[in-house]
């Protein structure tokens, strides 16, 4: 009797464990960010389906080196990255790279990364997980809003500037008028007489 409920127990242990766990992949996986884990070795050994389409990453990546995935090639021409991740991971410090760059292709994301070291229950490092937010758009609306002042600026100016053009060009023409006026009053006495 004993024996039946300690199964029963661990089965019930595996049941909140599985559910757990499905719980976590659905709520990981359904995050908008890009989510990467790390062992030590800088080995990547899981993700979830954000960072899987943001980075191109298929299932035979797990397990690799980051120095050898494209991606992070891509991403390391930034010079501090390597140094942010083993402060990371070596300081036990959440950093932050904002708006880094992302070549994917013809096309350039950018990405804001939290690098945070994750540690056992030692307090020893165990790796790092990087969190990646795609900021092309906002990038890319930022860009178009400073393109729409700029042009404004460039419009408030060139009215400025026919402004300032017109007053003497206005003083010019009536001052060409009352000449011509002139003109005509003295060719008018000069016919009469």
């Amino acid at each position: 009797a004993r024996l039946i409920s300690q199964q029963a127990g661990h089965r019930r242990t595996d049941l909140e464990l599985a559910l757990l766990r499905l719980y976590l992949d659905t709520l990981v996986n359904n995050i908008s960010h890009g989510l990467l884990v790390l062992d030590v070795g800088m080995r990547l050994n899981n993700y979830n389906r954000a960072a899987c389409d943001m980075l191109e990453l298929s299932e035979e990546d797990k397990g690799a080196v980051l120095d050898q995935l494209p991606f992070w090639r891509n991403l390391s021409a930034h010079e501090d990255l390597h140094q942010l991740l083993s402060k990371a991971i070596e300081r036990s410090e959440v950093v932050r790279l904002d708006t880094a760059q992302l070549k994917r292709g013809q096309q350039a994301l950018h990405v804001n990364i939290v690098i945070s070291p994750y540690l056992d229950e030692t307090g020893q490092p165990r790796g790092a997980l990087l969190l990646l937010e795609d900021m092309s758009e906002s990038v890319l609306i930022r860009n178009r809003l400073l393109e729409t002042e700029r042009l404004a600026t460039i419009g408030r100016l060139a009215a400025q500037v026919a402004h300032e053009v017109r007053n003497p060009l206005s003083s010019i023409a009536l001052n060409v008028d009352l000449i011509r006026d002139e003109f005509e009053t003295v060719e008018g006495d000069a016919s009469e007489g």
